[in-house]
């Protein structure tokens, strides 16, 4: 095996003169096989005394000149096979150092035993190991994560170990190359994985029409219910209305058929006019003469008309802005009509009204998407039923 030491010419024999970019370090012979370091020659040393000098170079001298390298930054590259633990997974490693001789003297003493080599098998042997144990997901998604950890609980001992030989590491980086069948594996998972997030979509799609087939029918059954919870609480209205249960289960009966078929505010208006009336006379005949006569009640009426239908219609335009689909508005504008119906109705209760108020706010509550600040604000200030009495009546 080649000695990297040599062929990397971080050394290289050379006469005990000085060398430029180079360390001379004399290596004198002792006995047969022994030898001893005599000294070092920096380029800008004084050259040897000249008896020394022809001593060496005439072949006669038992000291050896060995320059070494000055140079910064000197780079080497090789790489390696490692096999996880995992039995499953094998990378191979390619490694970039980035070194420079600190001790002279220690790579001449060592240069058979090639330092720059055992360096390199050192940091095969103490990077593999660590890497050995690595996850194999986390090895190929977070390779500059893996390399930084492996390189930090590992820098110390390499450090160490590659001074011992008189080698100083500046840098060492990781590269990973990846065996072709693993890549295959892995493009036959990541396919699996698409085919995977396919049917989650598919299903997700399903499950999503699903869900908005089971809402509309919802949508529709609130519809229903509260175009009948009208009818039940114009009824249960009138069956608690003592002294009153014939003439106001008539006109009430009346009035939710006029606001059944109900298209515009001036129609809500006029209905409600004539059915208050035709009550209003039979319950005047009845008590005596204490409720007012019909000529007065209608005057009434009408004085209060046009700013009940103002209203009415600004309600009914704030329903039409809102983002909500047709049906939940045709609901909410009938129970809006209700709620004013109760509220302008004379011969209603607080209870009636607050009930309509309640029913507004909670169909407003449910409505989707969700109305906006301005809306909800809106519809909490319509829902205050004395005070809106007040402004109509």
């Amino acid at each position: 095996m080649a000695n990297l030491t040599l062929s990397n010419e971080v050394i290289k024999e050379h006469s005990p003169e000085p060398l430029e970019g180079h360390v001379v370090v004399v290596v004198e012979r002792v006995g047969d096989s022994g030898e001893r370091v005599y000294s070092d020659i920096h380029p800008k040393d004084p050259p040897l005394r000249s008896g020394f000098l022809e001593t060496v170079l005439g072949g006669t001298s038992k000291y050896i000149g060995f320059a070494v390298t000055s140079a910064r930054g000197l780079r080497y590259s090789f790489g390696d096979h490692v096999r996880l633990d995992d039995q499953l997974h094998e990378i191979d490693l390619a490694f970039d150092l980035t070194y420079q001789v600190a001790e002279p003297r220690t790579v001449v003493t060592h240069r058979l035993k090639d330092p720059l080599g055992t360096v390199v098998d050192s940091i095969k042997a103490v990077i593999g190991r660590e890497v050995e144990q690595l996850r194999w997901d986390f090895l190929r998604k977070q390779f500059r994560e893996a390399e930084q950890t492996v390189v930090s609980r590992t820098r110390d001992r390499l450090l160490r170990h590659a001074s011992e030989y008189g080698i100083a590491i500046l840098e060492l980086a990781l590269r990973l190359r990846v065996r072709e069948v693993d890549l295959e594996v892995e493009r036959a998972h990541q396919s699996e994985a698409r085919e995977k997030e396919a049917r989650r979509i598919e299903h997700a799609k399903q499950l999503e029409s699903i869900r908005f087939a089971k809402e509309k029918r919802e949508y529709e059954l609130k519809a229903e219910e509260a175009l009948a919870d009208i009818e039940l609480g114009a009824q249960e209205k009138r069956l608690r209305r003592e002294g009153r249960k014939t003439l106001a289960e008539g006109s009430m009966k009346a009035f939710n058929q006029v606001v059944a078929n109900t298209t515009t505010v001036s129609e809500l208006v006029e209905g409600f006019r004539i059915t208050r009336q035709l009550a209003t006379e039979g319950l005047g005949q009845s008590s005596g003469g204490r409720i007012a006569a019909p000529d007065q009640r209608a005057g009434l009426l009408s004085s209060a008309g046009p700013p009940t239908t103002t209203r009415v219609e600004t309600a009914m335009s704030q329903i039409d802005a809102l983002g909500c689909g047709h049906a939940q508005k045709q609901t909410l504008r009938v129970a809006v009509l209700r709620y004013f119906a109760d509220v302008i109705d004379e011969a209603g209760t607080d209870e009636a009204r607050t009930h309509a108020s309640d029913a507004v706010l909670k169909l407003v509550s449910e409505l989707q998407p969700a109305p906006s600040p301005d809306d909800m604000r809106f519809f909490r200030e319509l829902s205050k039923a004395q005070q809106l009495r007040n402004q109509l009546i």
